[in-house]
């Protein structure tokens, strides 16, 4: 290792340059498709190709969804207006109301009634997932109630990136509002006294195609041959969107400028893409570029790494988000350069992780805030976040520039070092022992509804075969070697994430919900609660999820037999 090169990459962080790259682009609203974005991209391009480093600037077109003016009124019990936002692609109502009569739905979708011709009044923060199941039971609009007086713009889109043509069923096609609770709460009360409320919508959103400019800085190592590590963070953002997300932007350029100065110590090629469509695409600029550039990802991308609010007030902790294969390396290095003993979690369906498909190891340093913060907002506390996030408060006296230079100074240590390894941190049995832990449970509730046993004999076959291909790894000879060994351990990653994280797969994206580990084989826990139609269908699907997992531990074990050989 080159802990001179990593030490050398954590002094060249500038916190002056930093601040001064903040304060411009927080000079431009950075909504998706406006001029405002574009601004801030081509700024991104000069700064960096003013110190010769190469940046493209992608241009194509992307679905965008921006909201407008909403209105909502009760009618009933008494009339009153009542301030609310509508949300990233909601539907438009074209200038009319939509009137009903509401409904109570609780933060577990539960309603009080059908909601089929009424207006949905659901407790807490916006949730696309919650928003499709209520839609689909027929609301004609939904109102969020959140538990605090801060609205947040959201997106309540479930589909991911750009729809096709299969997904459109999944497209919102109602209203959709958020409200404070000292708005919310006397609805709720006439609900519970048994009194009629009645409510109407008019929203506007504007939802179509966009001409977009997304740009990319390419850093090459001599001698990198093709392979090369990605790392992101998102161009698009809300109001000034200081911490979520200009402070992620500039920790990228500094990184591109900092990798580009010891690019003579590193034994693979950076690309670093600042990702547009994050918030109003639904991520449409990663899949994007994952669909175009698609051989280039499969053939030679190394690891996949995210940026996304670093250096604001109280966000000292790193909240470690990891596929399982590097989760071991993130959670060593980040003691190492911060002293922090974080455990890693698996990455959620969100922040751009477009690349599960693909089997890319992924992970993220993701800035969160202290336990005892006042910062936190009454929604949500589980994902670190503060009360100003996607609001017009997320303004720049909210970041701390000695706490950024910090961040940044971690971030250029640990990737310098990732860049540099002869080998790749990767250690595939940490995947293979969640499927087996996970694959536990699916034989317990399948029954005899399909053949298990091979399963756990090829997962306990994969374990000790990767132990011998760990061993060898810890003496290689020379650079080709060390090739031969980073190539296997990307191949098994290619065959084992996308059944441990997706359902799709390659070709596809899933929707944008909370994600689970083999979530292909979910369903299994519910055999046992189906009537024998719905049993014999579901069962259908989950032997070809079984079929699917067999096919990857399969050529898993070939492909490592083939580099022991």
């Amino acid at each position: 290792m080159n802990q001179a090169a990593m030490t050398q990459a954590k002094n060249f962080v500038s916190k002056d340059r930093m601040w001064e790259d903040l304060e411009a682009l927080i000079q431009w609203e950075r909504l998706t498709g406006t001029e405002g974005e574009a601004q801030a991209a081509r700024y991104i391009r000069d700064r960096l190709e003013a110190e010769g480093i190469e940046v493209i600037i992608h241009k194509f077109d992307a679905y965008i969804s921006l909201p407008g003016s909403a209105e909502l009124e009760i009618i009933e019990p008494a009339a009153a207006q009542i301030s609310c936002t509508t949300h990233s692609y909601g539907a438009t109502t074209g200038g009319d109301w939509v009137e009903g009569q509401a409904v109570r739905v609780d933060e577990k979708g539960n309603a009080a009634e059908s909601v089929s011709g009424k207006i949905a009044l659901i407790e807490g923060l916006v949730s696309p997932g919650r928003f499709f199941d209520v839609e689909r039971q027929g609301a004609i609009a939904q109102i969020f109630v959140n538990k605090g007086e801060i609205i947040h713009d959201l997106t309540i889109a479930s589909i991911w990136g750009t729809p096709t043509p299969e997904d459109m069923h999944r497209f919102p096609h109602t209203p959709v509002a958020s409200i404070p609770r000292s708005a919310g709460a006397p609805l709720f009360s006439a609900l519970e006294e048994g009194k009629t409320v009645r409510l109407r919508l008019k929203a506007e959103v504007d939802t179509k195609w966009r001409s977009v400019e997304m740009p990319e800085a390419i850093v090459n190592a001599p001698g990198g041959g093709d392979d090369f590590f990605l790392a992101s963070a998102h161009l698009d953002g809300w109001y000034q969107g200081a911490m979520d997300n200009a402070t992620g932007d500039i920790l990228l350029m500094e990184l591109a400028r900092v990798f580009h100065k010891v690019r003579d110590d590193l034994k693979r090629n950076v690309r670093l893409a600042f990702w547009i469509g994050h918030s109003h695409g639904r991520y449409a600029g990663s899949t994007w570029y994952v669909d175009r550039f698609w051989d280039n990802l499969r053939n030679n991308c190394v690891g996949y790494f995210n940026i996304d609010q670093v250096g604001f007030r109280d966000g000292s902790v790193f909240r470690l988000l990891s596929t399982e294969d590097i989760s071991g390396w993130v959670n060593d290095v980040i003691h190492r350069e911060s002293g922090q003993d974080n455990a890693t979690v698996a990455p959620g369906r969100n922040s751009d992780q477009s690349f599960w498909g693909l089997g890319i190891p992924s992970f993220a340093f993701r800035g969160a805030l202290t336990p005892e913060s006042d910062d936190y907002p009454p929604d949500y506390r589980g994902n670190g976040l503060p009360w100003y996030w996607h609001n017009k408060a997320d303004t720049i006296d909210k970041i701390l520039p000695d706490l950024l230079l910090d961040h940044s100074q971690v971030h250029a240590s640990a990737l310098t070092e990732l860049l540099i390894l002869p080998v790749l941190p990767l250690d595939p049995s940490a995947t293979v022992k969640v499927i087996q832990s996970k694959w536990k449970d699916v034989s317990e509730a399948a029954g005899d509804a399909f053949e298990v046993s091979s399963i756990q004999e090829n997962l306990d076959r994969l374990i000790e075969r990767i132990g011998a291909l760990l061993e060898k790894s810890k003496s290689v000879a020379d650079e080709d070697e060390a090739r031969q060994i980073n190539k296997t351990l990307l191949r098994l990653a290619s065959f084992l994430n996308p059944v441990l994280y997706t359902i799709s797969g390659p070709y596809g994206q899933d929707a944008a919900r909370s994600g689970s580990q083999l979530p292909g084989l979910r369903d299994t826990l519910r055999l046992g609660e189906e009537d024998d139609d719905k049993k014999g269908f579901l069962a259908t699907r989950l032997i070809r999820e079984r079929n699917r997992l067999s096919d990857a531990l399969r050529d898993s074990l070939d492909e490592i037999d083939k580099a022991l050989s």
